[in-house]
């Protein structure tokens, strides 16, 4: 939707092929974006849609050398969404359930149509390098999800995950000093209230629920003390007594084996 000088003109936008068009219509990603712009109808965010204008455009600045004025285009013009197919097709769903709808507004980055040959490239430019947020990074900042926050309540009132949780990274690397992800915790607490909905007494029922589990594990405890290297009961070092590589480092400057020797 575009403004003038005196009123909004909807233009009819050409979204691309019959196929790409059967793939966002029948793609769940853009029903779970229709929806949430109904539920939370006061205080959804949109990033920018990108668009190619196919017609006689005229653009005239307001001063010379200036970015800034005024962009012509003529009623019979055609635009072509080169990013935000999906988040078109969920506004007009949403448009369907909500005809309020139609006086809100989207931000566009207009470009000038070149031929299907940069078209193509614009989307793979647009798409190729775009990076999807983590898990963790959405549990972490997710303000409308009621397990979400209630995850993160658990976390900062449970020492154990409080010192030991990631809150950024899905996947923990080999050398990372912590055991758990927050979107690790949030799916073990959506199987435990089978539920992403989370009462205060879920809440209170959450915390309780991972102290007692933290104070009863043993291993837990004894990697807050850094006292887990003393029990390997079942982990056994056949050592050759004429290797040198199985006795480096020596144990006099504080090494050890985990577990017994044999």
């Amino acid at each position: 939707m575009l403004q003038d000088r005196k009123n909004y003109i909807t233009l009819y936008v050409e979204s691309g092929s019959k196929a790409e068009t059967y793939a966002i219509n029948n793609s769940y990603n853009y029903r779970i974006l229709s929806n949430y712009i109904i539920e939370n109808r006061r205080s959804y965010v949109f990033s920018s849609l990108s668009a190619s204008i196919k017609g006689d455009i005229k653009f005239e600045s307001v001063s010379k050398d200036s970015d800034i004025g005024l962009l012509t285009v003529p009623m019979s013009a055609t635009f072509l969404i080169n990013d935000g197919q999906h988040r078109k097709a969920a506004i007009l769903r949403a448009l369907k359930e909500d005809d309020t709808l139609a006086n809100e507004t989207i931000s566009v980055v207009f470009f000038k149509d070149e031929g299907i040959e940069r078209a193509q490239q614009m989307f793979t430019d647009l798409n190729k390098h775009a990076v999807k947020t983590s898990k963790s990074l959405s549990t972490l900042y997710d303000n409308r999800n009621e397990l979400a926050k209630a995850t993160r309540e658990v976390i900062n009132k449970c020492e154990f995950f409080k010192k030991f949780t990631d809150l950024e990274k899905d996947n923990l690397g080999k050398n990372s000093s912590r055991f758990f992800t927050i979107a690790n915790l949030y799916n073990a607490n959506r199987r435990i209230l089978k539920s992403e909905n989370c009462s205060d007494q879920d809440l209170e029922f959450l915390i309780t629920y991972w102290n007692v589990i933290s104070s009863k594990i043993t291993e837990w405890n004894e990697v807050q003390t850094k006292d887990l290297t003393k029990k390997y009961s079942s982990i056994f070092n056949i050592m050759n007594g004429n290797d040198l590589i199985a006795n480096v480092p020596p144990s006099e400057v504080g090494f050890k084996h985990y577990g017994k020797d044999i």
